[in-house]
């Protein structure tokens, strides 16, 4: 029954020889390896390029679900380059970072998937196994004269190694070992015995090589001293008394004892002259008094400075110092005067230029600047001032006694005010409290 048909209806299982099918076959998947499959065209968007300008780090977003990519990056002329650093962030986006500012574009491409194009004999490559290319004489477009060892061109030389050639071995034979036969030799010298003092030029009178030359010369020989030389060394004395012209030497005072015009029991006048003019014109080392002024280029130092002018200064050695000895004493300073420290006053302190008037609180802004600016006010709120309602207002007020309600400002401190139940104080312009009555 040759043109019977079979009909594949929904649900059922169909076994065909061949399926022949003019349009497009759908279905949910496909079972097989695929081997055998032919001219089968299968687009896949395998490449994503990003471009990237002076920038240090690069982030792409490939989209391929996957971390199975490769990544390639170039310059503005194409010539690839090396990252700091390639990191796949994720199965979606692969992020490169720079040593420096870079321009140029990144280029990603999906691993292990089929290119778009044909896989028709996918296992071979132009019709050819792979074996087909391990061997060397199927390849084309090989070029000529290309030498694997020297075997191939041991023919081609003039003379084997194996057996030297005899003008190699001729010219080597010529090579010799005998330095008289180098040419072009600079002028050497091997030894001593090359060189002729005699015949040196110039040479200077009366050089000596030894004593030996000019010991018929010398009157005397030290081997026996002359008669002369010991005489006159003999006669040589080791007594001070005997030094002819020394000059007049003291060796102690005892020698001048006598030739001292006066006693120092009783001082010459010269010399008392002398004394006194020392003793009015240098200090002593001792307890003493300077008329004039005193002039010093370098340091003083002293246990203790005592100065008087008008009143009097002790500077001490620990580093305390002292001004002034009675209440009348007067310390005048021109400028700013910085104290790390306390400042202890036994007295009232007054000054000139405090900011502020009278009736004020004295206090320090955040500067440290010392200011009277605040009013001190002791009165009482009079009748319809603007505060009273929200002093007044109970919602105000928390259980503790402390203000709740919208600001009161104005200028309050140490203002009071009392109605009800309840007394009320500013203790700031902008802070009251509420204290119960009775």
């Amino acid at each position: 029954m040759p043109n019977w048909k079979k009909l594949v209806v929904s649900g059922s299982d169909a076994h065909l020889s061949n399926l022949t099918v003019t349009r497009a076959v759908t279905a949910s998947y496909f079972v097989g390896d695929g081997s055998n499959l032919t001219n089968v065209s299968i687009a896949s968007v395998s490449t994503v390029v990003d471009t990237f300008s002076n920038a240090l780090t690069k982030v792409v977003s490939h989209n391929f679900n996957s971390k199975n990519v490769i990544v390639a990056v170039y310059d503005n002329n194409d010539t690839q380059l090396i990252p700091s650093s390639v990191t796949l962030t994720d199965s979606n986006t692969v992020t490169i970072t720079f040593g420096q500012s870079t321009t140029g574009k990144v280029v990603v491409a999906k691993g292990g998937h089929i290119v778009s194009g044909s896989a028709q004999n996918s296992d071979k490559l132009q019709g050819q196994a792979g074996a087909y290319y391990l061997d060397y004489r199927n390849h084309t477009n090989v070029p000529v004269g290309i030498i694997s060892s020297s075997r191939q061109i041991a023919s081609q030389i003039s003379g084997s190694f194996t057996v030297v050639s005899a003008s190699l071995a001729g010219r080597i034979s010529n090579i010799s070992t005998d330095f008289a036969n180098i040419t072009n030799k600079p002028t050497l010298v091997s030894g001593s015995s090359q060189i002729n003092f005699n015949l040196v030029s110039n040479k200077p009178v009366g050089l000596l090589s030894s004593s030996r030359q000019i010991g018929s010369q010398i009157s005397g020989s030290f081997t026996r001293v002359s008669a002369s030389l010991a005489s006159r060394i003999s006669s040589i004395s080791t007594d001070f008394a005997d030094i002819r012209n020394k000059p007049t030497l003291l060796s102690s005072s005892r020698q001048i004892a006598s030739e001292i015009s006066g006693s120092f029991k009783l001082t010459s006048a010269s010399l008392a002259s002398t004394i006194t003019n020392v003793k009015s014109t240098y200090l002593k080392n001792t307890t003493d008094t300077l008329t004039g002024n005193l002039t010093v280029t370098g340091k003083i130092t002293a246990q203790e400075f005592h100065t008087t002018f008008v009143s009097s200064s002790i500077l001490y050695k620990s580093g305390s110092t002292k001004f002034g000895d009675t209440l009348d004493d007067r310390h005048l300073v021109t400028g700013s005067l910085n104290i790390t420290g306390s400042l202890i006053v036994s007295g009232p302190v007054k000054s000139t230029s405090l900011s502020g008037i009278s009736d004020r609180f004295v206090q320090t802004d955040s500067t440290g600047t010392l200011s009277a600016t605040r009013t001190i006010i002791t009165a009482y709120l009079a009748p319809g001032n603007s505060a009273l309602p929200k002093l007044t207002g109970s919602m105000n007020w928390d259980i503790n006694g402390e203000y709740i309600g919208s600001a009161i400002t104005g200028t309050y401190q140490g203002q009071r005010y009392y109605s009800g139940g309840y007394f009320y104080e500013a203790v700031a312009d902008d802070t009251w409290i509420r204290l119960i009555r009775g």
